[in-house]
């Protein structure tokens, strides 16, 4: 069976409100503004829903980042996997992180090239 990695800060958050907290919840939504969401935040909300993300407790440093992948943005535990849209980012309306997932990849794509020419790929 393959083993799962450990969750960011090491706890998976549970995400189901029962009981009187949920009755009250409901009741306290009634009064709340209305809001349009966009593709990729239903998309965000959808994976929490369904358990695929399990919400940070704060944010992850600089040293969490580059546990993940090093600066071509490739997956240390997997030679051939590169993370190069806008999946590590958060969501946030009022920025567009096109130019930055850009430049990522960009610069990633000009590394793939390099290493493909000199055969260590």
């Amino acid at each position: 069976m393959t083993q799962l990695i450990e969750p960011h800060g090491g706890i998976l958050c549970d995400l189901l409100i029962q009981g009187e907290k949920l009755n009250q919840l409901k009741k306290d939504s009634l009064h709340l503004e209305s809001l349009t969401l966009n593709d990729r935040q239903l998309c965000d909300i959808e994976m929490l829903l369904n358990g695929s993300f399990s919400p940070l407790i704060g944010f992850l440093t600089e040293a969490d980042y580059n546990s993940v992948v090093n600066k071509y943005e490739r997956l240390h535990d997997v030679d051939n996997v590169y993370v190069v849209d806008g999946g590590p980012f958060v969501s946030q309306a009022d920025k567009n992180p096109t130019w930055t997932i850009m430049a990522l990849s960009w610069r990633t794509s000009e590394y793939i090239i390099d290493q493909l020419k000199k055969q260590n790929i």
